[in-house]
């Protein structure tokens, strides 16, 4: 049985997943209006719905973000303390980090956001996504091969090393 997240990770989070995409007060904005996307569903559905691999990346994700101000910048707050613009910048930091699981902690956030934001039709409509392509197009799946700008598929590795012989 999974265990769920306490309040505090929960509003942890949805403190940090904000911070890659700030809530703007301008309805033509790619980015979400205030209270627009439910970062915390999102969590919820990781963690309660992931192996238990997933659930421990996860809670270690909101821990070490969460500290990232007092070892990055040796500043005296948490992440769900400081303002989200502030938030956008340590998180920008800890994605450029030389330090590996930094770097891959703070990715795993980004791409919980990513699954948040994309989950609300309006942002993904703001976005312009399907400008250009089908309507009916799955995100992240590759175009149609009968579509203007085919596939090509990558040459197998046998082949170009067959070749190189």
């Amino acid at each position: 049985m999974a265990a769920h997240m306490t309040n505090a990770e929960r509003r942890i989070g949805v403190a940090i997943l904000e911070g890659f995409a700030p809530p703007s007060a301008d309805p033509k904005a790619i980015v979400p209006l205030e209270g627009e996307v439910d970062f915390g569903g999102t969590l919820d559905l990781m963690v309660d719905g992931g192996n238990p691999r997933a659930r421990i990346g996860t809670r270690l994700a909101i821990l070490v973000v969460n500290l990232a101000p007092l070892y990055l910048l040796m500043y005296p707050r948490t992440m769900a303390g400081l303002p989200r613009d502030k938030r956008s910048r340590v998180l920008d930091r800890m994605l450029a980090s030389d330090v590996f699981i930094v770097r891959e902690l703070a990715l795993l956030l980004k791409l919980t956001a990513s699954f948040a934001l994309l989950g609300v039709a309006s942002v993904v409509e703001r976005s312009h996504y399907y400008q250009g392509r089908p309507a009916s197009l799955p995100l992240g799946r590759h175009l149609p091969p009968d579509h203007d700008h085919p596939v090509t598929p990558a040459p197998r590795k046998l082949a170009v090393l067959q070749e190189v012989r």
